[in-house]
């Protein structure tokens, strides 16, 4: 995938992430969360997903759309601050860079209502809104076909 375009990259890893959500829901069904058993139930759903987020970290980083970063949250708070006009900064991208962090939030708040129910509502959840995110991004022709970023 090296020499694909970055649509093609971000349509192929995306559906990728999305499948192993679902693969990783499936495998979390009956699943106790309490107890943490069976145990090979959690290796599975760990690998993963880490292996989704590991997806979107190389797509994030392929993209290079700054102050969008996926793990990295506390350098897009760092850059907000030192940015900010407190610090003597210009405010450059503060609202990306905001709304990153707000958006960051509201997932994780999201998400740990919906741990409530299982492991498998929040990962079939995550799934679809890589799919619908997908799907509005393919739906615009021409998006992402240039070397910026979509």
């Amino acid at each position: 995938m090296a020499g694909a375009s970055r649509r093609r990259w971000l349509l192929t890893f995306a559906l990728a992430e999305a499948g192993l959500l679902f693969a990783a829901a499936l495998v979390s069904i009956g699943f106790d969360i309490e107890s943490a058993a069976p145990s090979s139930r959690l290796h599975a759903v760990i690998v993963l997903t880490a292996v989704a987020m590991g997806l979107r970290n190389a797509t994030a980083r392929r993209l290079a759309v700054s102050d969008l970063t996926t793990t990295v949250l506390t350098l897009t708070l760092t850059d907000l601050a030192a940015d900010s006009a407190l610090a003597g900064g210009s405010n450059l991208r503060i609202g990306r860079r905001a709304t990153s962090v707000v958006l960051m939030f509201a997932g994780a708040a999201i998400g740990a209502l919906l741990l409530r129910t299982g492991l498998a509502l929040p990962l079939v959840v995550s799934g679809a809104c890589v799919l619908a995110a997908i799907a509005a991004y393919a739906a615009v022709p021409g998006v992402g076909t240039s070397g910026r970023a979509p």
